[in-house]
């Protein structure tokens, strides 16, 4: 059995650093991307440079029916495809009173609605596996200039708890909340800066995000936890 995996919003930042740390334990990637083609393109060759298959999907995950289509591609091109990371993200400034609703309701549908239609859609087609979702260390707050996207963030860690219980034993399912996260070539950062306030006073890497996904996948005794690498925001 080959080891395959599927990221949505896989072709810049966090990502690419998961489809790329990924490719590095051997699985071959199903890449989704929407607006960023030629950065798909760029980590679709990374991927293949290292020996692995590469194929690229692009959805607007916005629109849940046209998602689940292109799952559906998905299944069938990557026929040992159990490993599910929702990654796609919609980061756009807007309180509840000036967003317009069909913001509101795209960010749902990218954090929420989206991600339920591919996690039904995996755990019927396949008999075992596992889903992490990516999501946010403010989701312990209540932030409301970002409305839409926390909402949608709120939202994602609630599924991560009730799927995991739904979908158990065959199925494991957590979360991942990422803190202030920075490019490598963005330069140094003063202490002023956000990713210094938080308790370790260092931005969170790439890497450490790439860590925690294979250690979730790795782990089979771990289900319905939402893991922080934030350097202790959350705290």
């Amino acid at each position: 059995m080959k080891k395959q995996a599927c990221i949505t919003g896989a072709a810049k930042r966090i990502g690419q650093a998961i489809a790329l740390g990924l490719a590095h334990s051997g699985y071959d990637i199903a890449l989704h991307y929407f607006t960023s083609e030629d950065e798909a393109c760029k980590t679709c060759d990374l991927i293949t440079d290292l020996g692995r298959t590469c194929t690229l999907y692009k959805a607007d995950l916005s629109k849940p029916r046209e998602a689940e289509t292109m799952f559906d591609r998905v299944l069938e091109g990557f026929p040992d495809l159990n490993v599910l990371v929702n990654s796609a993200s919609s980061f756009r400034k807007g309180t509840l009173s000036t967003s317009t609703i069909n913001e509101i309701d795209s960010n749902i549908a990218i954090h929420v609605t989206t991600p339920v239609r591919l996690i039904r859609a995996l755990t019927q087609k396949r008999k075992n596996g596992t889903i992490i979702n990516i999501l946010d260390t403010k989701i312990v707050r209540n932030q409301y200039g970002y409305a839409g996207y926390y909402l949608g963030k709120k939202g994602l860690a609630e599924l991560t708890r009730m799927a995991a219980l739904e979908f158990a034993p065959d199925f494991r399912i957590n979360g991942i909340a990422p803190g202030f996260v920075l490019m490598p070539s963005d330069g140094s950062v003063t202490e002023a800066d956000p990713p210094m306030r938080n308790p370790l006073k260092k931005q969170v890497s790439l890497e450490s995000i790439t860590k925690t996904v294979k250690f979730l996948i790795e782990n089979d005794d771990i289900t319905g936890q939402i893991i922080f690498v934030d350097g202790g925001e959350s705290l």
